[in-house]
């Protein structure tokens, strides 16, 4: 189910009430230690973007989980009202699309950025952490094969883009690599098998990444 519906909603007590504009119709989910220790399980959620109001605010109680992130909830009943990034990072992002120069603060924020993420996948095990997953979208009975679409390793991206005052600069970073292909249907790839076919003979990459990546 796609597209947005407007909702109201209220805490437990009914101190604070909740209206939303454009809610997503998609669920979503995430398992992540910490948003399971808030809940006692996985945390359910919509996302309700910016043009969201509440009534009884000052019931409205934050805990800042993160350096990027906090989490809402009523003083009163404890029902928990949301979960919402901190504006310190849509700061840096404007700043950084209008071009203008990041403090040293700023940019060492950026650098450890990384690190503060390792909370929220603290429990998650070394396998699942893994990029190099496939899975078979299609079967053709006719063919015996199936369609295999499989991600592989982290790859550096180089583009060019201009800036404000007409330079043209380049920007570089990781990407990740797509595969699709055909593969015999008595022998559907798992994970395992994809990633020794990947390490000893790789399928061709689609020629929308030749030339862009390396």
């Amino acid at each position: 189910m796609s597209g947005s519906i407007t909702g109201k909603g209220n805490c437990l007590c009914g101190a604070i009430r909740i209206t939303a504009i454009n809610i997503n119709n998609n669920v979503g989910a995430c398992y992540c230690g910490m948003c399971r220790k808030w809940g006692g399980g996985p945390l359910m959620a919509v996302n309700c973007g910016t043009n969201v109001s509440f009534e009884g605010e000052d019931n409205i109680s934050v805990f800042n989980s993160s350096d990027w992130a906090e989490r809402g909830f009523c003083k009163k009943c404890g029902s928990h009202l949301f979960y919402r990034l901190l504006d310190r990072l849509l700061h840096l992002s404007v700043k950084e699309l209008d071009n203008e120069k990041l403090s040293t603060e700023e940019y060492n924020f950026i650098k450890n950025f990384g690190e503060q993420l390792g909370g929220v996948i603290a429990d998650v095990d070394e396998k699942a952490k893994k990029t190099t997953i496939v899975a078979d979208v299609h079967t053709d009975q006719n063919t015996k094969q199936v369609l295999e679409e499989g991600v592989g390793y982290v790859k550096l991206m180089i583009v060019a883009y201009k800036v404000p005052d007409g330079r043209i600069l380049m920007g570089a970073g990781p990407v990740m690599s797509y595969y699709e292909f055909k593969h015999p249907m008595e022998d559907r790839l798992t994970d395992e098998k994809w990633r020794k076919l990947l390490a000893e003979n790789p399928p061709d990459a689609p020629i929308v990444l030749g030339g862009i990546t390396k």
